[in-house]
């Protein structure tokens, strides 16, 4: 397949059909595809507002996860930028892909810096599942020797710290208000979209 050919067939959901070969004949032709997929994910608000017009856009889902198989580190500063933008809506249109890929995509294609990693994971804005999530990532270094066991501590130490004082009610606040606050309906993950299977 050419690549056009390659991209027209991943760009959109098509109920019932999963594109294989599509996606097979990326991953034999990587130098070919790549330019095109990191493409996709620059312009992180951009991309946002599309996948929320767009319910069945799944080309950026589809990127997440070659340029995770090639190990391509271009794509780590635009996912993180992508996952970086505050509130719920990087992840309700993203769905599970979230909380089930997301950490280990993003040391995937990290060239062993942990850094940006560290820096979503203790941005309070973020929100709280993408964080979580981006933590197992981590520990994907430590289990690889490219970070030590401190440094993942401290880093949980911060996110778990950050977390709490986004939430910690002000003096004379009931504490039973606080409870339902905490973690925001909305920012639970929508498994409205497949993921697919490489």
């Amino acid at each position: 397949m050419e690549t056009e050919e390659i991209l027209k067939e991943l760009e959109y959901l098509k109920p019932g059909h999963f594109p294989r070969e599509a996606l097979e004949a990326a991953i034999a032709q990587p130098e070919a595809v790549t330019p095109h997929l990191l493409a996709v994910l620059e312009d992180e608000s951009r991309l946002l507002e599309r996948l929320e017009a767009e319910n069945d856009y799944m080309l950026p889902i589809y990127a997440f996860f070659l340029l995770s198989q090639f190990r391509e580190t271009r794509a780590y500063p635009l996912i993180v930028a992508f996952f970086s933008q505050p509130g719920e809506r990087p992840i309700d249109v993203t769905g599970d892909f979230v909380t089930e890929d997301l950490g280990r995509v993003l040391a995937s294609v990290s060239g062993g810096d942990p850094g940006p990693m560290k820096t979503l994971i203790e941005n309070p804005q973020v929100n709280e599942y993408t964080r979580s999530s981006v933590m197992d990532g981590l520990l994907a270094f430590f289990v690889e020797d490219d970070i030590t066991r401190e440094a993942v501590i401290a880093t949980s130490v911060s996110y778990t710290g950050a977390a709490w004082s986004a939430t910690t009610p002000t003096p004379g606040t009931p504490w039973s208000a606080t409870v339902p606050t905490s973690i925001p309906r909305s920012s639970c993950p929508r498994s409205g979209r497949p993921l697919p299977m490489i």
